[in-house]
């Protein structure tokens, strides 16, 4: 069933919310209304939005290099089962603009807030683009790329946010603050694949300051991430992704990421991806790493943009204690670039199929071999009693919390412990007994 949403930002209604619960079972039409909009200004273009103006009474996209920039954001929430956008379309009232004003961009993501602070610099994909020139004055309706929409993951716990800005220099126009969003959807299929997508949570940037191969300055959880490549001096970062799943393969691998700043003819990035246990390291710059992808900084231009990565070379083994680390890097001469430190891993996964695995025949039994009193640590047994072989996850109690854990995944709440092999120790063969695994913990 074909069901439409028209979006307005007005308070939602009591009524309207009755409505949209017999919408989560594909029976009626619903309205949706947004919560918020927001303004965003960077006096100096010196990158750092000083001025945040919520609920304006106009939304303004500006940009003068070296002189000022604005954008605006409208965010929509949604409520209800998953489902996917067959067409959308955004109507603006179209309030100002100067002559020969470059066109707009019309950026999607998804957010916990309405009002959210960083809403200059989230990753988000470019959905439409309109010129306030050609338009003019007055109501327009500007299609968006349904396809591009249904990877922007906005759901019950957040919000869909469109984010206007300019697509280069010379922009200056005004819309009134009401952009409606009308959408034809279609309750989504079931899907063998998950679409994640996972805002970097660590990163270091390391520099070395005089190209003999040591790296002597690191820097954790920088406020931006560097890629610089000189005769006397080379820089790189890294950025490490929390992916809280069992994965048995990545089908579609990219990243989203905001280019902050880059000199002319600037050289191309290369991304690579690293082991965990490296990345608060020298050796994290010079680890070999996995080629996933490269993009040119000059190419792209300022703001944001997606690189496909090679999904095929991220397998199990790379997810180190659930981390996937990439490091981005040059080795050619003259480059010189800059990212916001948030760059959004885009992931399409399938998930370890539990129906083919008898966890009755597994079990796991941990032993104490050093106690302080405070902490302790301990190894883990994992048995497989049955007659086949196992892809293996199994749940058990530990008292108190996890701070480090060998050769296994493990997601903790409280003292229920999830435990999963990495690639060479996930599978236990019919009587055998694993004991590769240990972990450290705290009271």
């Amino acid at each position: 069933m074909i069901s439409t949403i028209r979006v307005y930002p007005l308070i939602l209604s009591l009524a309207l919310m009755l409505t949209l619960a017999q919408f989560a079972t594909g029976e009626d039409l619903v309205l949706l209304y947004p919560e918020g909009s927001a303004k965003f200004l960077d006096s100096d273009s010196n990158g750092d939005f000083e001025t945040i103006s919520e609920q304006p009474s106009s939304l303004s996209v500006r940009k003068f290099d070296s002189i000022l920039q604005e954008v605006s954001t409208a965010c929509y929430y949604f409520e209800g089962d998953s489902y996917d956008v067959n067409s959308a379309a955004l109507s603006i009232q179209i309030a100002g603009y100067t002559s020969n004003s470059n066109p707009v961009n019309i950026n999607a993501f998804s957010s916990s807030s309405a009002f959210f602070p960083e809403g200059t610099v989230s990753p988000a994909i470019t959905i439409a683009s309109y010129d306030p020139t050609a338009l003019g004055l007055g109501s327009h309706s500007i299609s968006l790329d349904s396809d591009t929409l249904n990877t922007v993951q906005f759901n019950d716990n957040s919000y869909l946010c469109l984010r206007f800005e300019a697509s280069a220099s010379s922009v200056n126009t005004q819309l009134q603050a009401n952009p409606s969003l009308e959408m034809t959807v279609v309750e989504a299929p079931p899907s063998e694949a998950e679409n994640l997508n996972i805002a970097s949570s660590l990163s270091t940037k390391l520099i070395d300051n005089d190209v003999d191969g040591i790296f002597e300055e690191i820097t954790e959880n920088p406020s931006s991430l560097s890629v610089r490549t000189f005769n006397a001096l080379k820089e790189v970062s890294i950025a490490c992704h929390y992916v809280d799943t069992q994965l048995t393969e990545v089908v579609d691998a990219s990243i989203s990421l905001y280019v902050a700043g880059f000199s002319n003819n600037t050289s191309n990035v290369e991304i690579d991806l690293l082991n965990f246990q490296h990345f608060l390291d020298s050796e994290a710059a010079a680890d070999h790493g996995i080629y996933l992808g490269n993009y040119n900084p000059t190419s792209l231009g300022l703001g944001t943009h997606e690189i496909q990565l090679d999904e095929t070379s991220i397998e199990l083994e790379d997810f180190n204690q659930n981390y996937l680390c990439l490091r981005y890097s040059s080795d050619e001469y003259a480059a010189n670039t800059q990212l916001h430190s948030n760059p959004v891993l885009q992931l399409s996964v399938k998930e370890a199929d539990s129906s083919s695995s008898n966890i009755d025949d597994v079990t796991a039994i941990y032993t104490i071999n050093n106690d302080w009193g405070s902490g302790y640590c301990a190894n883990i047994l994992i048995t497989n009693s049955g007659s086949s072989a196992e892809l293996w996850a199994v749940d058990l109690e530990v008292e108190g919390t996890i701070n480090n854990l060998w050769n296994g995944i493990y997601n903790q709440s409280g003292s229920a412990l999830t435990l999963s092999g990495l690639s060479w120790n996930n599978t236990l063969q019919p009587g055998q007994t694993d004991s590769s695994i240990g972990f450290c913990a705290s009271r």
